[in-house]
């Protein structure tokens, strides 16, 4: 697929890596294409695995890694605390990668997408709002009507990123931050999701 490969060739000191690692998944039967902007793989149309170079590592990830055996303890939850299925195993270079520990994850990961294993996430869980950013909402009718049109998801981002801080100042430093956003109908992390 021609995104993948413009993806794998921009990748920097991974693209060596990226390559073997993309050809492993080549010959699997996983659906190769590019979701949230980085090379991704799927089974019946369920995410399985994703590939992206950051600066310190290259991070796999195993959307329901949370039931692949890992005995040598290399995968990592995303996100402690709020990632539920999804784990990665992050490569910090050449010489960390082994292709047989690759080979395990993949195949255990196909099986378990075959086998539909998957966590289930809590769908209507009650946005919970900060009194920073209530206080907003309130003082500003378009921004609570745009606010409460957007999808629970996005209500869910906004509320969290404001929450998250420890300092009211901060808090209000990002209230003042997203109103922007919200009025121009975004969702706080848009601009990391590219199109599939």
């Amino acid at each position: 697929m021609e995104a993948v490969e413009a993806y794998i060739s921009k990748a920097g000191k991974w693209e060596n890596l990226m390559r073997q690692i993309h050809s492993v998944l080549l010959e699997t039967e996983l659906k190769e294409e590019v979701k949230w902007g980085i090379p991704s793989y799927t089974f019946n149309g369920s995410m399985v695995i994703g590939m992206a170079g950051f600066k310190n590592w290259l991070a796999l990830w195993f959307y329901q890694g949370v039931f692949l055996s890992d005995p040598n303890a290399l995968l990592v939850s995303g996100t402690e605390g709020k990632t539920k299925g999804q784990r990665q195993w992050r490569i910090k270079s050449e010489d960390e990668f082994d292709l047989a520990i690759l080979q395990q994850f993949v195949n255990e990961a196909i099986e378990n997408a075959r086998a539909g294993k998957s966590i289930t996430i809590e769908k209507n869980k009650q946005v919970e709002i900060p009194s920073e950013l209530a206080q907003a909402l309130k003082e500003n009718a378009a921004l609570a009507a745009i606010f409460e049109a957007m999808s629970p998801s996005h209500r869910r981002e906004y509320a969290e990123y404001v929450a998250e801080a420890k300092q009211e100042a901060t808090r209000l430093r990002r209230v003042e931050k997203i109103v922007p956003m919200i009025l121009s109908k975004a969702g706080l992390n848009d601009k990391y999701k590219g199109k599939s």
